[in-house]
């Protein structure tokens, strides 16, 4: 799998933190001179940036920044995962400052020329505007002939915090007769909201990016056509102190049967102890479709969860390390790129009860249903990742997110945001 790229995310950021390469393509000769004749086209709420390559250097990626001036970067610093010289984004109404640079091994190129767009379309800045992004979307069959549907969703520039960010589709047949509907949540990035006190891993910073998968019942044999929309609530979030880093590189190899198979280390950095651990990983080919979004839990320190009755093995303490693997869908030849990113729950632990004595019964009964599914999650999360099915491990995310909505809608409502 030559060339194969690993893009690697920190939590509840949308700037690459560090990449890796595989031995095969560390070599280069030089870094690559300034890309050239960067255009940004605009469509609705959608900004095309489209460049030409350096003439030297032969770029394996390149970094995108924009600013709300000239020079800066803080509306969005993004590292693509490919060569390819487009890259699309959703944003909010404002003038933005943009420039591109090429890398590869040897290093970073000179900035291109900097391009000055405005746009009066799209959401005011400050409210969320997560959209799936087009070119990542891939329909397929899943093992017993049904629809599989997988991309990626990305919020806009300037936009607001999305939170419970969800996927829906509606399936067509021949002629446009209407098959049915679906739906799933987005493996985003974790945010702890500030009512219930609850971790969700379904939320969208502005700029940053998730993925999803959406299993169905529906033949493949009926879909002529897809239809993706989405939807979320903009309940107020805070960032998670914690940090839970990435050691070394990704170790990427083909399994039994020639599929990708992922494992790696994570080490717990801050004074905190971190438990429910997930590495969730985007999953690509060459052009730019995502072959699979999944994720498994960390290995970690056995946890006992104050006044739930759960323990779990996807404890970090701090300072601790743990090891994770995948068994991944697509066949490892076909593999391009990966991005990686990880969540997790963090300190209180007494906090998967947040809202405690305090709670109405009908919170407490919502309360009691989300600890049963969390005990799930404790006892799938310690299972080998080939025993129990993807589909299973979805199912009950999204199980696990539905009733966190629900809890934290009932400790207070949305901002009437228009979506």
């Amino acid at each position: 799998m030559r060339g194969l790229r690993l893009a690697v995310f920190g939590l509840a950021v949308f700037a690459v933190l560090g990449w890796a390469e595989p031995s095969s393509a560390q070599g280069c000769s030089a870094r690559p001179t300034v890309p050239r004749n960067l255009r940004v086209l605009i469509a609705g709420a959608t900004f095309r940036l489209v460049w030409d390559a350096p003439l030297q250097g032969e770029p394996t990626k390149y970094q995108i920044q924009a600013g709300s001036a000239a020079g800066l970067s803080d509306i969005a610093d993004v590292t693509t995962q490919s060569a390819g010289t487009t890259y699309s984004t959703p944003v909010s109404q404002g003038t933005y400052f943009i420039r591109v640079y090429a890398i590869n091994p040897c290093g970073r190129s000179a900035s291109s020329k900097e391009v000055v767009k405005t746009t009066t379309s799209g959401l005011q800045a400050g409210v969320p505007n997560p959209k799936v992004a087009a070119e990542t979307r891939t329909v397929t069959a899943d093992f017993f002939g049904d629809v599989l549907v997988m991309g990626t969703v990305q919020n806009a520039w300037r936009a607001g915090t999305a939170t419970f960010v969800k996927i829906n589709a509606t399936f067509f047949g021949p002629g446009g007769r209407f098959v049915g509907t679906d739906s799933t949540y987005v493996d985003g990035m974790a945010r702890r909201l500030s009512s219930s006190r609850i971790i969700t891993d379904t939320a969208l910073q502005a700029g940053e990016e998730g993925c999803f998968l959406m299993f169905t019942d529906i033949p493949r044999s009926r879909v002529t056509r897809v239809k993706l929309t989405t939807n979320y609530d903009d309940y107020q979030t805070e960032s998670l102190r914690g940090r839970v880093v990435l050691l070394g590189e990704l170790l990427q190899e083909a399994d039994f049967s020639g599929d990708l198979k992922v494992s790696g280390r994570v080490r717990n950095r801050r004074s905190l102890l971190t438990y429910f651990n997930k590495v969730n990983l985007d999953i690509r080919n060459a052009a730019g479709r995502v072959l699979d979004c999944d994720y498994t839990y960390v290995t970690g320190s056995s946890v006992k969860l104050p006044n739930s009755g759960i323990t779990t093995d996807t404890g970090l303490r701090p300072r601790g390390t743990g090891t994770f693997r995948t068994f991944n869908r697509p066949p490892f030849a076909q593999v391009d790129s990966i991005r990686e990113w990880r969540t997790w729950d963090e300190g209180d632990v007494s906090g998967l009860f947040p809202l405690g004595a305090s709670a109405t019964p009908e919170v407490r009964s919502l309360l009691q249903a989300y600890g049963a599914l969390r005990g799930r999650l404790a006892i799938i999360a310690g299972v080998d990742p080939r025993v129990v099915t993807q589909r299973e491990r979805f199912d009950l995310r999204d199980q696990i997110a539905a009733y966190a909505r629900e809890i934290e809608g009932t400790a207070r409502p949305m901002k009437n945001w228009p979506h």
